[in-house]
């Protein structure tokens, strides 16, 4: 499906260069983050959320100006990114925020992005439904990046993690979507 990316442009704010590079990552996902809100008062209110299309989508979060959680606001762009010509590969992911080490996984009700795009030397997360603790500045959380947030290894989970309050916090735990396997606990 081709999406209209100029309205979508225009309801985040965007309007710099579209070329698949991390400069353009960054500013889109600042801008996304930005303008459309986390809102999930359709699940709370019994209305499904049952059409994950690229065109249902852009219906609710773009033409009615209304927010999303995570499926929708990664969902679609997603969607957006891959216009663009950039590479992002869906995850399911696990949300353990504030959780202590040897707590059980909980289940993958998450989902993140694994972005590439050409001259990229690896993927760059990409997350912008997570609620009020959703990143708006910065994108491209890395395997061992020397950075105040970074992705790390928990058992067969790679997880996001965070710098806070002088110790590191797991935000999110992800793994492919393709996977069949679940990790019932952690493990170091």
């Amino acid at each position: 499906m081709t999406l209209d990316l100029n309205t979508y442009f225009e309801r985040i704010g965007y309007r710099g260069p579209t070329e698949p590079t991390l400069a353009v990552l960054r500013a889109v996902v600042s801008a996304h983050t930005r303008a459309i809100p986390f809102e999930n008062l359709d699940p709370l209110m019994g209305v499904p959320v049952d059409d994950l299309s690229p065109e249902s989508l852009m219906d609710k979060l773009v033409h009615r100006r209304r927010g999303g959680y995570c499926y929708e606001h990664n969902g679609l762009i997603g969607e957006v990114l891959a216009e663009l010509g950039f590479r992002p590969r869906r995850l399911a992911g696990r949300v353990v925020w504030m959780a202590p080490p040897d707590a059980p996984l909980p289940a993958q009700t998450h989902t993140v992005l694994a972005v590439t795009f050409p001259g990229s030397d690896g993927p760059y997360l990409v997350d912008v439904g997570f609620g009020a603790r959703r990143r708006r500045r910065r994108c491209g959380c890395r395997p061992d990046a020397s950075s105040k947030r970074r992705m790390n290894r928990i058992g067969s989970t790679t997880a996001a993690t965070g710098w806070c309050c002088r110790r590191w916090f797991a935000t999110s735990g992800s793994r492919s979507m393709n996977s069949a396997r679940s990790a019932g606990r952690r493990s170091t």
